[in-house]
């Protein structure tokens, strides 16, 4: 069998590829733009104006067309460089523009491509300058550091902006709207009479599942096609079972052999195929001639040892998927993995048809929803609906996996009573059971009162309870929960039900985690990532609504702003990784000191802000001044060193100092510039500033 990833079948000697001839015809434009400049052009300046109107929008034109190639990218900024460096010999302002073309340039280019174009264009300049004498080598030498500076420091906080924040958000908006995408139906009632529907079409609801699912996936990826390809063991083949994207580009009935192309070598080998960085095409086999991809991610869909198909997503960019996408796309490919195996079960089982009917609309209502208590919630309702109970109950692990957290319903009662942060130490009876149990168990109150445990947590009280159910919750062969049912009548439950509520259990174990990934995708969208407080975009929201919140209730609102006094002086005598230090432990320290509705955001660099709702002027100065203290009685320990630090604040109150959000933050600020331009380590109201000078602040 081949190997595809070393597999490059390229085109015949002597033919250029559509991409070959666009850098072809770049590179003479460039040349002729260099060219130009390298002469007295001042002498034709009409002529040379109208050359460069018609070829720069040409150069532009190729450019977009394939959009990444780093050699592309090089001979359109080396082309757009030196069309500035002809305009600076006819206007006073070219130099801004030159310095915003940098930073333009280092947010779109590769680093290397930046500094390529930058060490160009230099050396063109001083060719020219070295033959004409019109300027001196060290103005030339400082104008391109400058902009070699400025370009590349802002190019690279724009880069970490856009993948930290931006793409996280846009991926959080995909995924709740593919989640709200999915179709509710209602869950069949399932009577004591035993009415129940007739035979599933198992393969359909499967193809139903797997097409949700690949929607879902094409819109959070966003790639040109992507592809769920079925094994057929008997054939030794993969082929297309469910589409989406370009697909007027797909071979009708596309099939692969095992072990051909990177999809073939994909399912073979049953490890993930992950190629973006080459400039040479991916060899693939499923798509018609003249469609180049140049990106390609495929998994495998895995059910324990056995391989089911593969999933494929590809693009005809470079460098077009997130460096996280392999593990996001393995979980998906796991949850295909997931679908495929019931349906599976629902066509052996057809005698159980109409349990596998009622789980198949259950799992629409739990992902039909992203809420965790929403979920608990209606997973109670789901269990009421399947199997009579008298007590339901559901224990969840929690992000720190030694607690638990377990919702309680009584008979006919809607609403849980919640208990967390239990032990998950195997003291309780529950406890014993995520820790020890893979497969449900069904037990009565005699046999738990053997083993002398409490069933959920110390001083419960159960009344009457003659048998349990209890099922493990499992997500990736891994226990993160259980469910547990009570019944007065003994021998309540049959080992059926148990299948069946396992089942319902583990999809509802999909949907937790799914919840909680979107919870940590929610809170990275909104949170610092050195001191874990608010970011400022989300501090300005809040601050929104808490004045609006509190001019409607006529309460108090007060604003501090808090500065950490000589930090720029610490990071130069220390190093950043010990100014990073004191800013996340000063987080802490403001964190165990503030209330919970208290609002803490880092605002910027070595500043913090606090929203403290319904504290006047007065309390705001006491509180003000107990976490000044505290910062300045603390001892920040790093690397057998002792730090000692001390903070600035400035504070105003609304509506007492100012009615709106704009005047309380100059306010503030006002109180901040005081409190540092008089000696520092201090509390400063906004009444104590009057008159001081506000600086800009936000």
């Amino acid at each position: 069998m081949r190997d595809a990833r070393f597999e490059i079948r390229g085109n015949a000697a002597g033919h250029m590829t559509t991409t070959q001839k666009q850098i072809y015809f770049m590179f003479i434009i460039t040349a002729a733009f260099a060219g130009i400049y390298c002469i007295h052009f001042e002498s034709y300046l009409p002529a040379v104006s109208a050359l460069f109107g018609i070829l720069f929008p040409v150069q532009l034109l190729l450019w977009r067309l394939t959009y990444g190639r780093k050699l592309k990218d090089y001979l359109f900024g080396l082309s757009l460089m030196i069309a500035l460096m002809i305009l600076k010999h006819y206007w006073e302002y070219s130099d801004l523009l030159f310095y915003l073309i940098s930073i333009i340039l280092a947010a779109v280019l590769h680093y290397r491509t930046f500094t390529a174009v930058t060490a160009s264009a230099l050396g063109i300049e001083t060719l020219r300058e070295f033959s004409f004498q019109t300027e001196r080598p060290e103005e030339i030498l400082f104008r391109y550091t400058l902009y070699f500076v400025a370009g590349s420091l802002t190019g690279f906080l724009l880069r970490e902006e856009k993948r930290l924040k931006d793409e996280f958000k846009r991926e959080l908006d995909d995924l709740k709207y593919g989640i709200h995408q999915v179709e509710k139906e209602p869950v069949a009632l399932l009577s004591d009479s035993g009415t129940i529907s007739r035979k599933v079409d198992a393969s359909l609801a499967l193809d139903e599942s797997l097409q949700k699912l690949l929607q879902l996936i094409h819109g959070i990826f966003k790639p040109d096609t992507s592809l769920i390809w079925q094994y057929l063991p008997q054939k030794q083949q993969l082929r297309v079972r469910e589409s989406c994207g370009n697909l007027p580009e797909l071979k009708t009935d596309a099939a692969i052999n095992m072990g051909d192309g990177p999809i073939g070598w994909t399912a073979v080998n049953q490890k993930f195929y992950f190629q973006q960085e080459r400039e040479e095409e991916i060899p693939v086999m499923h798509y018609r001639k003249n469609h180049e991809v140049r990106s390609l991610l495929a998994v495998p869909i895995m059910d324990g040892e056995r391989l089911e198909g593969v999933i494929s997503l590809d693009s005809s960019h470079l460098k077009y998927f997130a460096p996280d996408a392999v593990s996001a796309l393995e979980s998906f490919a796991a949850q295909v993995s997931e679908t495929i195996r019931m349906a599976r079960l629902a066509k052996e089982r057809e005698e159980r048809a109409f349990e596998f009917q009622a789980f198949y609309h259950a799992s629409k209502e739990l992902s039909s929803v992203i809420d965790f208590e929403e979920i608990v919630q209606r997973l109670n309702l789901l269990c009421g609906e399947i199997i009579k109970s008298d007590f339901t109950a559901v224990a969840v692990v929690q992000s720190d996996p030694a607690k638990y957290t377990v919702y309680e319903w009584a008979e006919d009662s809607e609403t849980p009573s919640v208990y967390a942060d239990l032990e998950n130490d195997g003291s309780i009876w529950i406890s014993w059971f995520l820790q020890s149990m893979e497969e449900p168990l069904i037990i009565s109150e005699s046999q738990l009162q053997l083993q002398e445990m409490p069933v959920l947590r110390q001083d419960e009280r159960f009344v009457d309870l003659a048998t349990y159910l209890a099922v493990p919750m499992r997500h990736q062969q891994a226990v993160i929960g259980a469910l547990l049912l009570g019944s007065r009548q003994k021998d309540a439950f049959s080992s059926h039900q148990a299948r069946i509520l396992s089942i319902l259990g583990n999809q509802a174990a999909v949907s937790l985690e799914n919840s909680s990934i979107i919870t940590k995708m929610e809170q990275l969208a909104i949170t610092d990532g050195l001191t874990t407080l608010f970011n400022h975009r989300y501090f300005q929201e809040a601050f929104d609504r808490e004045i609006e919140r509190a001019s409607r209730l006529k309460e108090n609102l007060s604003l501090l702003l808090i500065d950490i006094d000589h930090f720029k002086g610490f990071n130069d005598s220390f190093g950043h990784p010990a100014g990073d230090f004191i800013l996340k432990n000063l987080a802490l320290l403001l964190k165990k000191s503030a209330r919970k509705i208290d609002i803490l955001a880092r605002y910027g660099g070595e500043e913090f802000a606090a929203l403290l709702p319904g504290i006047d002027a007065k309390n705001a100065r006491k509180t003000a001044e107990r976490w000044r203290k505290a910062i300045q009685r603390a001892s920040f320990k790093r690397e057998n060193k002792s730090f000692a630090v001390t903070i600035s604040v400035g504070f105003a109150t609304f509506p007492s100092d100012a009615e709106n959000k704009t005047d309380l933050i100059e306010r503030a600020d006002r109180a901040l510039y005081d409190a540092k331009e008089n000696g520092r380590n201090q509390v400063r109201h906004s009444s104590d500033s009057e008159g001081s000078r506000s600086r800009l602040f936000g």
